[in-house]
């Protein structure tokens, strides 16, 4: 991936820290190839596994931003993610100055300078999708950004929405299946049994909640695929959902368009709402 531009960022609060200063800018020793020194200047020391975890913290936000990239149109022929090297860390008067290169090589270009750095409560999410990105395996990739997903259902405003949802069966149903659970021997048969009346088990599928949550919610209602705007439907997101449930079982299909064409493209506009606009579901 071609980068150019500087990045200069100066008194920045992110995550648990005071920032004075951020700069990014492309390696003079040509040697090195296409890679770019990250300097951050402290207010105060920190030690060195805070460092580490700063450093990759701002990796996860960059990497997450170069992938909003008007030419990183098509995720099938690359994910791109910045790849720290840890070995050429040196701190300085606290000052950690460390060197990170760009996870492949394309004719995509980014522009550092355009960076909107800022500090999230969501910095967890942004690591799931840094993981997937630099993941080789679809598979791999699918579960880290399918966790994105889940991580709503979580949430108190999923709990919120939803807690007036009603049972699929109805009170006279629920004590027939008591009745009918008493009848067997053992915790573990009546435990199967009784598992049905777990209050996740409602007339809506999760599919359906899951649909409505990020439609009505988080108000996304279309995702770019490509250079095409498409709307988000209940039939994606129960195809996201079904190749979950499918994704470790061996002998069953998976389907690698579902990753590139449909949950890659939710969790962009899913974080661009969490990360970047600060909707709040917690």
């Amino acid at each position: 991936m071609e980068a150019h531009g500087v990045l200069s960022l100066t008194n920045l609060d992110f995550l648990s820290w005071k920032i004075s200063s951020i700069t990014i800018e492309k390696e003079r020793d040509k040697s090195k190839g296409n890679n770019f020194i990250i300097e951050i200047t402290l207010p105060e020391l920190i030690d060195n596994q805070e460092i580490k975890f700063l450093v990759f913290s701002i990796a996860q936000q960059i990497s997450f931003l170069i992938n909003l990239s008007e030419q990183a149109v098509n995720p099938h022929h690359g994910t791109f993610y910045v790849d720290v090297d840890l070995f050429n860390l040196e701190i300085k008067n606290g000052r950690p100055e460390i060197s990170f290169k760009m996870g492949m090589q394309s004719s995509v270009n980014f522009d550092f300078s355009s960076i909107s750095f800022k500090s999230t409560k969501y910095q967890d999410l942004l690591e799931l999708f840094y993981e997937g990105a630099r993941s080789e395996l679809p598979k791999s990739k699918y579960f880290h950004w399918f966790l994105i997903l889940e991580h709503l259902e979580y949430s108190e405003k999923y709990k919120e929405k939803f807690k007036q949802e009603s049972h699929i069966f109805a009170e006279q149903e629920q004590l027939r299946i008591r009745e009918l659970a008493n009848i067997f021997d053992g915790e573990r048969k009546k435990g199967l049994v009784l598992d049905v009346l777990q209050p996740k088990y409602t007339i809506k599928n999760r599919q359906e909640k899951l649909y409505e949550f990020i439609v009505d919610t988080l108000n996304i209602t279309s995702i770019k695929v490509g250079l095409k705007t498409e709307a988000v439907d209940k039939q994606s997101v129960s195809e996201i959902v079904t190749t979950r449930n499918v994704l470790f079982h061996p002998g069953k299909k998976f389907n690698e368009a579902i990753l590139w064409f449909k949950l890659y493209p939710l969790v962009v506009e899913i974080l661009k709402k969490m990360a970047i606009q600060d909707i709040e579901i917690n």
